[in-house]
């Protein structure tokens, strides 16, 4: 299973960022747990994060860094 859901991953990595987004929005529309109150803290998390990108209060990591990351750990 782990090797069909990393291949799925590459995949998904291809698409465009709108297109990684519609899929990642499915994807959590389809978990029997999602309720509204999940939705309402991921978008309030969203926001949360693009002012702290639009301040530079935080900075910014590639999607190789955090993937260079997550495999060493």
């Amino acid at each position: 299973m782990a090797n069909s859901v990393e291949n799925i991953l590459n995949e998904a990595m291809n698409l465009r960022p709108s297109e990684r987004a519609v899929l990642a929005q499915r994807l959590i529309s389809s978990l029997s747990a999602y309720d509204d109150d999940i939705e309402a803290q991921w978008l309030e998390l969203s926001k949360q994060r693009f002012e702290e990108l639009k301040n530079n209060s935080i900075g910014q990591i590639s999607w190789e860094e955090i993937r260079a990351a997550v495999k060493k750990s």
